[in-house]
């Protein structure tokens, strides 16, 4: 939208009544296309859930905070300039619980400072970052444990090289963390120590990997299956969840299923597209997700159930045919 006449294309979203969206999807690129007047139509100044990408600048993002009613705000980042005096918070966004970030090819700092600004009023905070190319790791570690550990949610995902590069903070961190419902980690990022430290408010394990649960990991979450449901523990943890890349084809863990089953903890194993926020999905994934939670999940038809397990069925069965045409109506 390099004109004025390209940014008129968008004055129909003056015109939808205020309540008419719930959630709103806004791409730009380059970054002198982004239009705040987009921002100001009555129907998006009402929406709670605003997704944003494109290239960030010091007065983009405020524009995107400055939405009254928004409570969960998604924001990738692959370009922004990284020497500016970012002034995030600031009395804005009062609503925020939750943040989902996106850091792709660049350190950012705003995103850090980002998290770090509205840290004290989020429930659910999801960092999705390529550790292993400019993202500090190391920092990142530093302010979760400064800053998150009253989270309900955290939720860890992106690439696995942590690893490889950084320590397993989450040890220390599940030990701070009271009111933790929801985590998800990454390979590298626990040991052992990790399940004798939950806390009892925990409901929800989630596990990334690029391969399945290897043969350590799966021998560390089996050691402490017992102890996850016990009297001495007084733990509720109801779901442990194996998350793969999408396309990755389905591997048994029997053993760990079972011992799921033993103790009455759920035992799921999906592909990460099922939980995939609504930019990486296709138009109509995103439309179906305007009118369901605030990650997209298949209906059940793509998705087998065995004893306390649930599959992905890696190639479900193709929809039927269309309806075939009624004959050609004979001439007049």
């Amino acid at each position: 939208m390099d004109s004025d006449d390209d940014k008129g294309q968008l004055d129909w979203l003056h015109l939808l009544p205020e309540d008419g969206l719930s959630r709103f999807r806004y791409l730009w690129h380059p970054e002198q296309t982004f239009d705040p007047s987009v921002l100001e139509a009555p129907a998006v100044r009402a929406v709670t859930h605003l997704i944003v990408h494109g290239p960030q600048s010091a007065a983009i993002l405020p524009a995107c905070l400055s939405l009254p009613r928004l409570e969960t705000l998604e924001v990738s980042l692959d370009d922004c300039d990284e020497a500016a005096d970012w002034d995030v918070g600031a009395g804005l966004a009062p609503h925020l619980r939750r943040l989902v970030l996106r850091v792709y090819f660049c350190r950012c700092p705003v995103a850090i400072a980002l998290f770090t600004a509205f840290a004290p009023q989020l429930v659910s905070f999801h960092l999705h970052a390529l550790f292993h190319v400019l993202v500090p790791y190391h920092e990142w570690e530093q302010a979760l444990m400064a800053h998150g550990t009253h989270l309900q949610h955290l939720i860890l995902s992106g690439d696995t090289s942590w690893q490889n590069i950084g320590s397993p903070f989450l040890d220390g961190f599940v030990e701070r963390a009271p009111s933790l419902e929801h985590i998800r980690c990454m390979q590298g990022t626990l040991t052992g120590a990790f399940f004798g430290r939950l806390p009892s408010s925990l409901k929800t394990f989630e596990y990334a990997t690029n391969e399945g649960v290897s043969g350590a990991a799966e021998e560390m979450i089996l050691s402490f299956l017992p102890g996850l449901r016990s009297r001495q523990y007084n733990g509720s943890v109801q779901t442990i969840r194996i998350i793969v890349p999408a396309g990755s084809p389905y591997r048994e863990h029997r053993e760990l299923e079972e011992a799921c089953d033993e103790v009455g903890i759920r035992f799921e194993h999906v592909q990460d597209e099922l939980y995939a926020p609504a930019q990486y999905l296709s138009v109509e994934a995103v439309i179906r997700s305007c009118f369901k939670s605030d990650f997209v999940r298949f209906d059940h038809s793509h998705i087998s159930s065995h004893k306390s397990a649930s599959r992905v069925l890696t190639n479900p069965p193709p929809p039927p045919p269309p309806p075939p045409l009624p004959p050609p109506l004979p001439p007049s």
